[in-house]
């Protein structure tokens, strides 16, 4: 009994070195192919310039939400015509961000229209409906320079809605900075000669830009408190909005006469009863043609790497739709 269990005990200590090295030899390829990926690639830079997490299995792909948590991969985007549901425009992105898209889509768009129709500016003067994660200030100020007739709500439109049935549901909650249990700015002392803040624990909060455009129709300045002076501080609770804030932020708002932001223009649009009409015409339009590639055709997800190779993957599926769509009408 006692040389069997010897001769076990040496097995496994012979069996455990063995793993080990099989352990450190894979972990040194996957060391040196790190080391292989940072040597033959530059650092990849976001939409913004700044420089953004890079992927060494395809570094043209980028971690997006999803119904399935946080991915990796890419986003098909689309534009459909109202009439027949035809794709007149299809392509994939490697970003999280879909309001990044809108000035590729409409490119590629009048480029498709080009080809087909031999005239510039197509979509001069034609409705454009997107949802609102394309709701942005340059989103807007770029399809008005096209002279397009865009409908795109923001993310509070339901809100303001009175014919969804969770209007009451979706009514705007006081925030933070509403409640009076917190600092207001009235609470800080201005001092005009330095232009500086003073907070009530004598801290003081120093300008960390000159007056710039907010939004189109504000002119802003940002103070800024020392990035540790608020850490430990006992009026933190009700000083600062966010728990997890390190230090305090005040920015002061003037408003620009007569002059509305393209955003505060575009609510005023969804907002009206033409508007609400137009736009509640985006589900049947949209919805049905993503639904189609998706369960019946089974694209659930992209199965190649690399945006060239995703983007014929999802340009070959735009096309049996559209062949689909057209058999129809033939």
């Amino acid at each position: 009994m006692n040389l069997l269990l010897k001769k076990h005990k040496e097995t496994d200590v012979e069996e455990e070195k063995q793993n080990y090295k099989t352990r450190i030899k894979k972990y040194n390829q996957k060391i040196q192919r790190i080391i292989s990926f940072i040597q033959s690639n530059e650092p990849k830079k976001g939409r913004r310039i700044k420089e953004v997490q890079s992927n060494i299995t395809d570094n043209e792909s980028a971690r997006m939400k999803s119904s399935h948590g946080i991915i990796q991969g890419y986003t098909g985007e689309a534009v459909v015509d109202s009439k027949n549901q035809i794709i007149v425009y299809a392509e994939a992105f490697g970003d999280g961000q879909e309001q990044e898209y809108v000035d590729d889509m409409v490119i590629g768009t009048e480029k498709t229209m080009m080809e087909v129709f031999q005239r510039d500016n197509y979509l001069e003067g034609k409705i454009f409906l997107a949802d609102n994660g394309n709701f942005s200030e340059s989103n807007l100020e770029f399809l008005e320079s096209k002279k397009i007739d865009a409908y795109i709500p923001d993310n509070a439109y339901r809100k303001r809605d009175p014919r969804y049935v969770t209007y009451q549901r979706h009514k705007k909650k006081p925030s933070p900075a509403e409640d009076k249990s917190f600092y207001r700015i009235d609470k800080f002392q201005y001092d005009s000669k330095n232009d500086t803040f003073t907070c009530p624990k004598g801290v003081i909060l120093k300008r960390s830009r000159n007056e710039g455009l907010i939004k189109g129709r504000y002119l802003g300045k940002r103070y800024v408190a020392p990035r540790t002076s608020c850490m430990k501080c006992e009026l933190r609770e009700k000083c600062l909005r966010n728990k997890s804030a390190k230090f305090k932020t005040l920015l002061t708002l003037r408003s620009i006469p007569n002059q509305k932001s393209f955003t505060e223009k575009m609510r005023e649009k969804i907002d009206s009863k033409e508007g609400r009409e137009i736009y509640s015409r985006r589900m049947g339009i949209i919805e049905p043609v993503f639904a189609n590639i998706r369960f019946q055709k089974r694209l659930n997800y992209f199965t190649l790497r690399t945006k060239q190779k995703v983007n014929i993957q999802w340009n070959l599926f735009s096309l049996i739709h559209n062949i689909e769509k057209i058999r129809k009408f033939i």
